[in-house]
């Protein structure tokens, strides 16, 4: 979505956040066609948008059937966005933590 957001950007920011949590559950993909960020910002509650700048988390047997589940939690960086809560806004430092936070939550219920 951003000029330096690269497929080889993007996966470097992948591994660094998997090996900060010691696991590869992460997943992070470029979505140059917007197709799955469109099915993303549908099942947050957007009605018009797309998702990006967003981080996502799933049970681990979660499905997506015609279109993207509802994720267990999220966190985004979207200002200024009409659709997205400013109460799931993180970034910086906030980001990390909430995003460290959630990923043990979630490792610890496996």
């Amino acid at each position: 979505m951003l000029d330096g957001d690269t497929p080889d950007e993007i996966e470097q920011t992948s591994r660094r956040f998997a090996d900060m949590t010691s696991h590869n559950y992460i997943t992070q993909f470029v979505d140059t066609d917007r197709i799955a960020d469109a099915h993303i910002a549908k099942a947050l509650g957007a009605t018009n948008g797309i998702a990006w700048d967003i981080y996502l988390f799933y049970d681990s047997d979660e499905q997506w059937e015609n279109g993207a589940a509802t994720p267990h939690d999220w966190v985004h960086q979207l200002r200024p966005c009409s659709w997205a809560p400013v109460e799931r806004l993180r970034c910086g430092d906030d980001l990390k933590a909430a995003l460290r936070q959630q990923a043990h939550r979630m490792i610890e219920n496996q």
